[in-house]
């Protein structure tokens, strides 16, 4: 449990003091002792570490606009519908409940249909959510509550949800909330657990912290008994043995969403590998790389890309090239080279090139020693004209 700063010994409170003096600025008007010691038990109370993963936090939170992401933010239709959980209810002590039913996830529908980058924002959104409730409900009782509890449902998960790409976006989404939501879970119930899932948790694992790992309880088939030692009966859905129920569904679905399998109608990849307007198809043989060239006159053009591959994953990542393609030591990584699912969805994106020259464009499959990749990709080049940039180039 997160400690109150009563509970801390000199040492730690010590600790407390100077990382609180170290982000002081950075601090919103919710941000009490509380919110700080999370951090600081994330990190054994070293005040400097605990400032790197504030900081870091902060990077993200910019990123994903998360100060704002509650007000200005709309979540792609398909996430709404078909990104298993939602919140229901409060436990006994007032926590917020988060009901998950992980093993109706469609992770392979999820990755055709979203960016990952779209997925870790709405998970961002899910977990401010949740802050926002535990604020509100702190007020309510007079009484300090910063956490949230987690109900995950098993049921229905088996091998297809032990899909490479599917488990790396799983373990993205708790690194998230590891490094910039430390002690988010309070605690983290998991229910109707099959055989298989044991072989699920051996792949995440490695991904939790010794605080999250210690939040997990696994019940087995009296889990309903143990759910209400926890929590009220009128604050779990009559599925989960409590006495919730929405307009005679006792899943309370407008609440928790379900999952399901995702129709292929909302896929990104709309028409066929190849047959995309305005873009080139090449191949880039195993453990080589394929670079284009773009010359930027104008600061402030916009370079916008859109590309996917017909099988397997690829790195992509652009440069800035200076003074002369000939020196390669001279290249500054504008975007650096990562490996993406572009096979399952395309990668769309683009930045605002602050200097002029040469920027390289690199698909990169140098790591790859048995496979060729094929690449479908269009570059446009937007320049600014009084101010606005709307002249395109190719």
């Amino acid at each position: 449990m997160i400690l109150n700063k009563e509970e801390l010994d000199e040492n730690q409170k010590a600790a407390l003091n100077k990382f609180k003096e170290q982000v002081q600025s950075n601090l919103k008007d919710h941000h009490d002792d509380h919110f700080l010691i999370k951090w600081l038990q994330a990190t054994d109370f070293d005040a400097q570490k605990a400032e790197d993963m504030f900081r870091q936090s902060l990077w993200i939170r910019k990123k994903f606009d998360l100060d704002s992401v509650l007000s200005s933010y709309h979540p792609p239709e398909v996430l709404l519908k078909y990104d298993p959980g939602g919140f229901y209810g409060y436990d006994k002590e007032g926590s917020p409940i988060f009901v998950d039913p992980l093993g109706q996830v469609d992770f392979r529908g999820i990755l055709h249909s979203a960016k990952k980058e779209q997925v870790l924002k709405f998970k961002g959104y899910r977990a401010e959510l949740g802050l926002k409730m535990a604020r509100e409900k702190s007020k309510e009782l007079n009484k300090p509550v910063c956490q949230v509890t987690c109900i995950i449902d098993m049921e229905g998960f088996g091998l297809k949800h032990l899909w490479g790409p599917g488990i790396d976006l799983f373990n993205n989404v708790l690194t998230m909330y590891e490094h910039n939501f430390p002690g988010y879970w309070k605690r983290i119930f998991v229910i109707k657990a099959s055989s298989i899932v044991p072989t699920g948790y051996s792949l995440c694992k490695p991904f939790l912290s010794e605080y999250t790992k210690d939040r997990i309880k696994i019940f087995g088939a009296d889990w309903k008994e143990k759910l209400q030692k926890y929590i009220d009966v009128d604050n779990l859905p009559e599925y989960y043995g409590g006495t919730g129920c929405d307009e005679n569904d006792p899943k309370c679905s407008s609440k928790i969403c379900y999952g399901g399998i995702i129709p292929e109608s909302y896929y990104l990849a709309k028409k066929p590998f190849g047959q995309a307007d305005g873009s080139t198809v090449a191949t880039v043989d195993r453990g080589k790389k394929l670079e284009i060239v773009k010359e930027i006159e104008t600061p402030g053009s916009i370079l916008s890309w859109e590309f996917r591959t017909q099988e397997h994953d690829i790195g992509f990542g652009i440069f800035l090239c200076s003074p002369t393609l000939d020196d390669q030591d001279d290249m500054d990584d504008v975007l650096p080279i990562q490996r993406v699912n572009s096979h399952l969805s395309p990668e769309i994106g683009s930045f605002e090139c602050e200097c002029s020259g040469k920027y390289v464009i690199r698909f990169d499959n140098t790591y790859s020693w048995v496979r060729k990749k094929t690449v479908e990709y269009s570059i446009d080049i937007s320049i600014p004209s009084e101010g606005k940039p709307d002249q395109k180039q190719q």
